[in-house]
């Protein structure tokens, strides 16, 4: 509005200490600095916001390019940031009110938990990945582990599935490992499983009149 020459108060809504811009909103700003520097310490990385939109753009596609679980939590995290941030600036000009920091936080890891909490997503199951979903608060309750013959580990899934279903449960995890098998060209595995209801449903030897618990 200062732009197209109307009389308006310039002043950043977030800090009162600087001119709004939009790279001073979102990044260069105290308030928003100190959300950013929280959410990149969840997202696993010690640092501060970077002072623009488009040198903090840059760097999420660089870092946050593939298409892992990690990745997507990570780049949702941001985005729901940034909604936030400009949410935040129109509740103060507009209708008067303020919310903290540590309120604004509360809500991006409230929302990201809940995009990715229950669905059937796959990641690499190690003490890194474990350590992050914790952090966040999303539940991993299945894993898959694909071995050569000889019984070196190739690879290791993990997602997150958050039902009371075991046999659900790993009949995802058995998906997951399929998936992340055929992703590496891997042209023959074997499925072992304790259960005898898991082996005779993927064999087809398997029949209920109770429902459907596959979907």
């Amino acid at each position: 509005m200062v732009a197209w020459g109307m009389e308006t108060d310039a002043m950043c809504v977030l800090c009162k200490s600087a001119a709004e811009t939009l790279d001073h909103l979102f990044f260069q700003c105290s308030y928003s600095a100190k959300l950013w520097k929280s959410i990149l310490a969840l997202t696993g990385y010690s640092r501060g916001p970077l002072t623009s939109w488009q040198a903090e753009i840059s760097w999420l596609v660089t870092h946050f390019q593939w298409n892992t679980l990690l990745s997507k939590v990570r780049r949702f995290s941001f985005v729901v940031l940034v909604y936030k941030l400009w949410g935040e600036r129109n509740n103060r000009i507009f209708k008067g009110g303020e919310l903290t920091a540590g309120v604004i936080l509360r809500q991006v890891m409230n929302d990201t938990r809940g995009r990715f909490s229950g669905g059937k997503w796959a990641a690499s199951d190690d003490n890194r990945t474990r350590d992050f979903f914790a952090t966040w608060g999303i539940q991993v309750h299945f894993g898959a582990i694909g071995r050569i013959a000889a019984g070196q580990v190739l690879f290791a899934t993990a997602g997150g599935f958050c039902g009371d279903c075991v046999l659900k449960a790993e009949l995802e995890a058995i998906r997951c490992g399929m998936a992340k098998a055929k992703d590496m060209g891997i042209p023959q595995i074997q499925v072992r499983s304790y259960s005898k209801c898991v082996v005779q449903m993927i064999t087809g030897l398997y029949t209920t009149h109770l429902g459907t618990i596959w979907d």
